[in-house]
């Protein structure tokens, strides 16, 4: 705003401070009032998170790194969509380690292309998982996000793991596929998520749900929203809670 006369810019200026010190009054009375969490995946502002950054192998040539969130026994991996970018499940590691999981996010190892392969996120699913085992944790869930729900899939069918959690995830993708034998030997409890019209990870959602042995569930929600963004949309807000639910009835109490 321009100052047209030195005695109108003291005046705005006092104008100014009344105006942030009123919003700052306003500011610490919303702070203080007790108010539900604005989005499902953040965790509360005054929860202190414990975590510490990791580096593990996925080879005798591959060092991956990582973010473990939390304590115990039970433990949680969050396997990343094709863009690699572990972030992303921040918010979620921190909501699953003040509900008691030890929780790892971490990062395929890079590649010459700009998306990460699928062979390739699925050997450094095997070093996040050995990594996990090595932390002394009884059980294990695995939970990944299109890429990251694929290669939980196809790494649970061929080394068993406590539940696993795939959401929108292909049937297959480059170099990784599941078959019907490997959907055969998915045992575990599994929680299959996707949204209504994202195709055709929605119909492979389907297939594989109706291919796999129970136990297992299916939660489809409106709309065509894909993977961690189901997370922030109001028409699947209950889906944090419906995956706590599932962890803590496969994984056991604390």
């Amino acid at each position: 705003m321009p100052r047209y006369i030195q005695s109108s810019g003291l005046f705005m200026m006092s104008v100014l401070a009344l105006v942030i010190l009123s919003l700052n009054a306003c500011s610490t009375a919303a702070d203080t009032a007790s108010s539900p969490v604005a989005t499902p995946r953040a965790a509360t502002a005054t929860t202190e998170i414990q975590s510490e950054a990791v580096s593990f192998p996925a080879s005798a040539t591959i060092m991956l790194h990582g973010r473990l969130y939390g304590a115990g026994v039970r433990g949680v991996i969050l396997s990343n969509e094709g863009d690699n970018i572990s972030s992303h499940w921040t918010p979620m590691a921190e909501r699953l380690a003040v509900a008691g999981y030890l929780t790892l996010t971490y990062d395929y190892h890079p590649t010459s292309s700009a998306d990460t392969s699928s062979s390739e996120a699925l050997l450094d699913l095997r070093g996040a998982v050995a990594f996990m085992r090595s932390q002394h944790v009884t059980t294990l869930a695995l939970i990944g996000s299109s890429l990251g729900g694929l290669v939980s899939l196809k790494q649970a069918s061929l080394d068993p793991v406590t539940a696993v959690v795939a959401i929108s995830a292909p049937i297959e993708w480059e170099d990784v596929r599941l078959s019907d034998g490997d959907l055969a030997r998915l045992t575990a409890p599994k929680l299959f998520v996707t949204s209504e019209e994202n195709e055709p990870f929605t119909s492979d959602t389907q297939r594989m749900y109706d291919l796999t042995p129970e136990p297992k569930e299916r939660q489809v929600y409106p709309g065509r929203l894909h993977g961690i963004q189901l997370f922030d949309a109001a028409p699947s807000a209950d889906l944090l809670p419906k995956l706590l639910s599932f962890l803590d009835r496969t994984l056991g109490s604390r």
